[in-house]
């Protein structure tokens, strides 16, 4: 059996840009999110 995976939603995405111009760090935007660090940092990475 794989493992699991979800994307982000679109409301995650938005949550997470408002937050960074909100000067919040990916690590409290996780929190907030409830998923892991390494997700953000991957988003932030992909779509900068």
């Amino acid at each position: 059996m794989g493992k699991y995976y979800t994307h982000l939603t679109i409301e995650e995405r938005s949550l997470i840009q408002v937050s960074l111009e909100l000067g919040q760090s990916p690590f409290d935007i996780a929190g907030k999110l409830n998923r892991p660090r390494s997700c953000i940092s991957r988003e932030l990475a992909r779509n900068g």
